[in-house]
């Protein structure tokens, strides 16, 4: 009314605390088109502001450090490409978006949250993430062939 718009956020499922990881998807869809949404991103920016599944951020990547410890060897571009999760049962969570997590951060300290937007609408999922590495490489100059080192160097320095 009046060119205002009221948004409630009334959410039954958890009436006794605010979620902040779903109000974050929920403003991000009031400021980006949905088509534009890259969900991984989406879902790794809502890990960094607002944990997941009832966990702190800092919980969250406490259980990806010791994921990633438990896997010294691990293919981080294969695991992201292929969805796998670092933490499985009734609140599973997932490589990508703990690495998106880690790249999401670094992107707003090192340029700004401008171009974490640019990361977030480079666009839906496709298969091999062709247009996730695009803008991923024009944003922070990593490379698809290079994720797998860049990716090991961010959660090596993650404390």
């Amino acid at each position: 009314e009046n060119n205002s718009t009221l948004i409630v956020n009334g959410q039954i499922s958890y009436p006794h605390r605010f979620d902040a990881h779903d109000l974050w998807h929920e403003r991000l869809r009031l400021a980006m088109d949905k088509a534009l949404i890259n969900r991984p991103v989406d879902e790794g920016v809502a890990y960094l502001y607002g944990g997941s599944w009832g966990y702190t951020p800092e919980e969250v990547m406490t259980r990806f450090k010791a994921y990633a410890t438990a896997n010294p060897n691990a293919d981080w571009l294969s695991l992201y490409i292929n969805s796998t999760p670092f933490e499985m049962g009734s609140k599973p969570m997932y490589v990508a978006y703990a690495l998106n997590m880690l790249i999401a951060q670094k992107i707003e300290k090192e340029k700004g949250f401008t171009y974490v937007m640019q990361l977030l609408g480079c666009g839906p999922r496709q298969k091999g993430d062709e247009n996730y590495f695009a803008a991923l490489e024009k944003i922070m100059g990593i490379r698809k062939a290079d994720f797998n080192d860049e990716m090991w160097k961010l959660v090596r320095a993650e404390k």
